[in-house]
């Protein structure tokens, strides 16, 4: 029972403790030896009790708070910056993922077709022999291997 009655004394200078009004706290022991907390003197016998008020924080808290502080800041500031990267790198994946399937699909195009012809300038076509024909085959076989690895 003393116990409890010392954890309910407790709890009570902690909540009055942590008030923003300050009230005197007192402490007293009743006639059969119990400890009573409260915020009226019960008797003559109640001492009062000093709780230490809040203090502002000294110079080394506030060190410790700033670097605190910079160090959340640079740690956000290096997420943001990885963040951008994976999303450039991403961009960049899908870019050549795309160019893959172009040049992919134009080697197929070519594979397909036994003859093949390129445009001139003046509007006429110009088709391509067998070994000229396997010549633009290989060349944009290595660009596949180039552009899809």
């Amino acid at each position: 029972m003393k116990s409890l009655a010392t954890k309910i004394a407790l709890s009570l200078t902690l909540i009055l403790a942590c008030s923003s009004t300050y009230a005197g706290i007192y402490k007293w022991v009743d006639q059969d030896g119990n400890v009573h907390y409260g915020d009226r003197a019960e008797n003559n016998k109640a001492d009062e009790i000093k709780i230490n008020q809040h203090k502002e924080p000294d110079a080394e808290y506030q060190q410790r708070l700033e670097k605190q502080k910079q160090y959340i800041a640079d740690s956000q500031k290096a997420r943001n910056e990885k963040k951008k990267r994976l999303k450039a790198a991403k961009k960049e994946k899908k870019k050549k993922k795309r160019a893959c399937k172009k040049i992919k699909k134009y080697l197929t195009k070519l594979e397909q077709h036994s003859r093949l012809y390129q445009d001139n300038k003046d509007g006429s076509r110009q088709y391509l022999s067998g070994p000229e024909r396997d010549q633009k085959i290989a060349k944009t076989r290595r660009k596949v291997a180039d552009t899809c690895r």
